[in-house]
């Protein structure tokens, strides 16, 4: 087995915990921590309704990112490349004009993040099990 075959599943894993526990900590003290850095109270409830619609959903960046740095690992880097800016590119922006479009507002565009970071970890997953590992 390769050593990005091996080195995966840890850390996934390992991204999982760390993930869950500092989006669930931003969250939980969202107001706190965007008042370090803003004023405006207004400003601040968008921070904390971006904290609750994406954080949650980070998990699926740590799945891309992981996918990712396998495939690269296995000498494969324009792949992934082309994978991130498709999505992250093109179907961000394609679902942002469509979301502008049937009602603009702050809490159904910030979904378009999760979605894409969704579509992209699906993305790498697919094209991760396509690639032959050695044994």
């Amino acid at each position: 087995m390769s050593v990005g075959y091996l080195a995966r599943k840890p850390l996934l894993l390992l991204g999982f915990g760390i993930t869950v526990f500092l989006s669930g900590t931003l969250i939980y003290y969202s107001e706190g921590v965007f008042s370090l850095f803003l004023v405006d109270e207004s400003i601040i409830h968008l921070g904390q309704l971006l904290a609750r619609r994406a954080f949650p959903f980070y998990i699926l960046y740590v799945v891309l990112e992981v996918f990712s740095s396998a495939i690269r690992g296995l000498g494969k880097s324009l792949q992934p490349a082309i994978i991130t800016v498709v999505n992250f590119c093109i179907v961000r922006v394609a679902l942002v004009i469509l979301f502008m479009g049937s009602n603009p507002t702050p809490d159904r565009i910030v979904l378009v993040y999760p979605i894409t970071w969704g579509t992209t970890a699906a993305c790498m997953y697919i094209f991760y099990k396509q690639i032959p590992l050695s044994k």
